[in-house]
């Protein structure tokens, strides 16, 4: 974490409209075959106690509020997270319609 080496780096939310940059999500894919696998997975990693140690590791904030209520205080301090109090429903991305075509012919030629 970039702020142990420099206690003047904060998560901010900027004054201008913005939007989240990205979201996790755990998805299982129609016609998987190991479905009730891959269920029993995504209720182990959201276990509270697992999140927090995912969390621990890999220094990166968990979706799951009560893992982050099981984290030290000066581990919660030092993250400085963002809180979802904090973050505008508005603020996600929409639906941009017809510019979608746009953004994915961008994103493959940056992508190539």
């Amino acid at each position: 974490m970039a702020r142990k080496d420099n206690p003047s780096i904060k998560a901010v939310i900027p004054k201008e409209e913005f939007a989240t940059l990205w979201q996790d999500n755990f998805v299982i894919p129609k016609g998987a075959p190991h479905k009730e696998n891959a269920e029993k997975f995504i209720d182990f990693i959201l276990r509270s106690e697992i999140s927090k140690e995912i969390t621990l590791e890999r220094q990166y904030p968990s979706a799951v509020e009560e893992a982050m209520d099981l984290l030290p205080e000066d581990f919660r301090t030092e993250m400085d997270v963002i809180s979802k109090d904090q973050i505008k429903p508005e603020s996600y991305i929409l639906d941009v319609g017809e510019a979608l075509q746009f953004y994915d012919r961008v994103w493959t030629s940056i992508k190539q």
